[in-house]
């Protein structure tokens, strides 16, 4: 099971590697991939989280709150303190993105990049 979370706001104080830290201190995932983008309309940063290999079922659980699938009753408003003594909060959503199969067509589509080795074009080979 995987999922991707959205957190819309993410003060610029706080890298990738907080995000993951924190989210693997609470057990939620063992798999954690944290890619930050900035959003010049708002001044901070937001997050896409992707989250896999469950740990105690904690990700079942976030995901069907996030769903609004838990008896709980928490209409998947979901608030992260990364820091407990703190009233700054990361709220996570449910991405509507599809990472994957965009990543997927992007592939398909030739390569405009280059690679330069010693100041000249490479290709790197493995013999």
């Amino acid at each position: 099971m995987s999922i991707t979370i959205y957190i819309p706001r993410v003060h610029q104080k706080h890298s990738s590697r907080d995000i993951r830290i924190a989210l693997l201190q609470q057990g939620i995932g063992k798999k954690v991939v944290v890619d930050l983008a900035y959003n010049p309309k708002t001044r901070f940063n937001m997050a896409f989280v992707t989250m896999e290999e469950s740990v105690d079922g904690k990700l079942e659980l976030l995901t069907d709150i996030l769903n609004n699938k838990c008896s709980l009753g928490y209409q998947g408003k979901v608030k992260f303190y990364p820091h407990a003594s703190s009233r700054e909060f990361w709220l996570l959503l449910v991405s509507n993105c599809d990472h994957k199969t965009d990543e997927e067509n992007l592939l398909k589509v030739p390569s405009t990049s280059q690679l330069f080795v010693g100041g000249e074009e490479a290709t790197l080979c493995v013999e």
